[in-house]
């Protein structure tokens, strides 16, 4: 209850004043509370309306942004036909109205038609997406065909984002490739994940790689060096959050 006030004084604020700026992080705030899958406040929707109306984008982030709450705004409302056809003709003619420094990409479009919990765009959005360049690029387009049963273009999709090889490994695992599975997990060790991600690749990689045929100890042990050495440091900024990551880690190369 206490955190539902907060949050509506927080949001009250920044529609307040935001005609004078664009609160970045009321809107992300708002976006969060506007995905639910659950459903959405009729406040939560009063408070965006107010927000959409007095806000003033001026970088192609902040315009992108307002124009994912607009939608998000009609999506939600209660009885909202949720027509592809009629979603797709919202966005464009949002994205015609708006003077943009530059065109949005193609990942940025995706990303405003996409409702990450909707199943029913999956086709279409499949469809509309194979017609852009660099769609492989876009953070979704891997959950996209894993909902389709499209394991293959999952994987691919998921490696060439990078944003989850805890689902590029669920993905090749479905194929029933470890090793492949195993390549997904290496990602971690490309770029900084947070805790949460690295966990669910270190839970699969011991649920089902650590006595797979198709990764040998000598690899496996390396992949856990080089996991301790690159995340070990995180410890520093977050204790609670890293220490058991950090420390199953360390307790599985004690076994190599």
């Amino acid at each position: 209850m206490l955190k539902n006030v907060l949050c509506g004084l927080f949001l009250a604020c920044a529609v307040m004043f935001g005609a004078q700026a664009f609160d970045w992080e009321a809107s992300g705030t708002l976006l969060n509370e506007l995905m639910r899958q659950s459903g959405v406040s009729s406040e939560t929707l009063a408070q965006a309306k107010e927000f959409v109306a007095s806000a003033e984008p001026t970088t192609d982030l902040e315009r992108i942004r307002l124009i994912r709450l607009r939608a998000l705004l009609r999506f939600q409302e209660p009885g909202a036909a949720r027509d592809w056809s009629e979603h797709k003709k919202f966005i464009e003619g949002e994205i015609a109205g708006m003077t943009f420094d530059r065109a949005p990409s193609s990942a940025e479009l995706l990303g405003l038609l996409y409702v990450w919990w909707y199943r029913g765009w999956d086709q279409e959005v499949y469809a509309f997406m194979k017609t852009l360049p660099g769609f492989e690029r876009w953070r979704d387009a891997g959950h996209v065909c894993d909902w389709l049963g499209l394991d293959r273009e999952a994987y691919e999709y998921h490696l060439a984002a990078g944003v989850y090889p805890d689902r590029a490994m669920t993905a090749a695992l479905r194929l029933g490739e470890p090793r492949l599975a195993f390549e997904a997990a290496e990602m971690v060790l490309t770029r900084q994940y947070d805790a949460t991600r690295v966990s669910e690749v270190l839970k699969m990689v011991v649920a089902s790689l650590v006595n797979s045929e198709a990764v040998s100890d000598s690899e496996m042990k390396v992949f856990l060096q080089k996991l301790n050495r690159v995340y070990s440091a995180r410890l520093i900024e977050d204790d609670a959050a890293w220490r058991p990551v950090i420390t199953a880690v360390r307790t599985l190369l004690e076994t190599y």
